[in-house]
């Protein structure tokens, strides 16, 4: 299955591409310059710079990936937790692409996918805990390790209202 996923949940504007668990693309804009001036991330200049943003970051991500839209499978989006104006433009650019090719539109959790992104690599797998023999989380400390991990990557899976549920 390959996804395209849109992450816009704050200050940064996030494209990437998957087939299965590999990454074939990612492509990230910052606003972190622009907000300083504030003393802070301004919602609403947040969302305008999305706007911005994300086509660019959808051509280049499309292109280093090497495909064409129609190999696509599904759309992603995160869902939040975020700032509601960026979250919308991210959610409807998504959801846009997702009716206009015909394909499912995943919502995803942003806090879920900190928690799932180590698992998504370009060449290597999660190293495993000699100790536990689940999944180490190197990337976020704060993160709860799953109790009832069995050493396997995990597989996400999404439910579409009225329709499959899509596992990736």
């Amino acid at each position: 299955m390959t996804v395209l996923a849109i992450e816009t949940s704050c200050d940064e504007t996030a494209v990437a591409i998957l087939r299965d668990r590999r990454l074939l693309a990612s492509e990230v804009a910052s606003q972190v310059r622009e907000h300083e001036k504030f003393g802070g991330v301004v919602p609403e200049v947040a969302a305008r710079n999305h706007l911005v943003q994300l086509p660019q970051l959808l051509e280049r991500a499309v292109a280093r990936a090497e495909i064409e839209l129609g190999e696509l499978d599904a759309f992603a989006a995160t869902s939040g937790p975020g700032l509601a104006s960026s979250l919308l433009v991210g959610n409807s650019a998504a959801k846009a692409l997702a009716i206009g090719a015909g394909k499912p539109f995943l919502a995803i959790n942003h806090l879920e996918g900190h928690l799932l992104s180590p698992f998504f690599a370009e060449d290597r797998r999660p190293r495993l805990s000699r100790q536990t023999a689940v999944p180490a989380v190197e990337t976020d400390r704060q993160a709860r390790r799953p109790s009832a991990v069995t050493g396997e990557t995990p597989v996400f899976r999404a439910h579409r209202p009225g329709g499959p549920s899509v596992q990736i």
